[in-house]
């Protein structure tokens, strides 16, 4: 599934796509599909870009394709598992090559696919049993310091409401947004394989302390994300 919205131009070059290709990020969900707040935060993000008409949803939509895999573990979706058939995590086998699950290889062979189409990242939702809120992807991009940006941002844009979502969970003192890149934990995992293919990667994941408040906030992180690929 995509979401795009086609340019109401003036016919003048300005709106003309053979000289303005419009950049893909792919959306990711449910890859382990017993995390339900983090794939509802993708449904609550994708159906809030697609019915606002305020200045930041027409910026997504006009310049930006916005590719999504609702759910890309279909069995442990209906048998409430993250993990596959197989029972493997899919989501630590993309450095296995030819020995990859087949969820695996559908993704890698989508994203090969999309590269040829400007794809420019991955935004993968998760969400955790801890009390942490944290996205992971690479401190040392290159055109920026990209990380610094985004963090400081989505801390001044969020922090009311962290305090809000948080103010009555269990997990009110544990609970903050870091970023950090740990190779040893992240290889095999989708936001490693992006980066690896010379493209960004980012995983979210915010705890299920909260419910759907929780979902909401990741929501709202994953479009801050989108703004930042735009502009990276």
């Amino acid at each position: 599934a995509s979401i795009c919205s086609d340019r109401a131009g003036d016919n003048t070059n300005q709106w003309n796509d053979n000289l303005y290709q419009r950049r893909r990020i792919l959306i990711n969900l449910s890859v382990h599909s017993n995390e339900k707040y983090a794939t509802l935060a993708g449904f609550l993000m994708i159906k809030e870009i697609i019915e606002s008409n305020d200045d930041w949803a027409m910026f997504i939509k006009c310049n930006t394709v916005l590719d999504i895999v609702p759910c890309c573990n279909p069995y442990g979706l209906d048998n409430n598992s993250a993990y596959n058939v197989n029972g493997v995590n899919l989501n630590r086998g993309y450095d296995e090559g030819e020995s990859a699950e087949q969820e695996v290889k559908n993704m890698k062979s989508l994203i090969n696919n999309l590269l040829q189409k400007g794809l420019i990242g991955i935004i993968d939702f998760h969400n955790t049993g801890v009390g942490e809120a944290y996205i992971i992807a690479r401190k040392d991009y290159t055109r920026f310091s990209w990380f610094a940006v985004l963090t400081q941002s989505i801390e001044a844009l969020l922090g009311a409401a962290f305090s809000d979502v948080f103010s009555s969970s269990q997990h009110t003192n544990h609970m903050h947004l870091w970023t950090y890149e740990s190779e040893a934990d992240s290889i095999g995992q989708l936001h490693w394989y992006a980066n690896k293919i010379g493209i960004l990667g980012t995983t979210i994941e915010v705890s299920s302390g909260a419910g759907t408040k929780g979902s909401r906030l990741e929501k709202a992180i994953g479009i801050n994300l989108i703004n930042s690929y735009i502009n990276y």
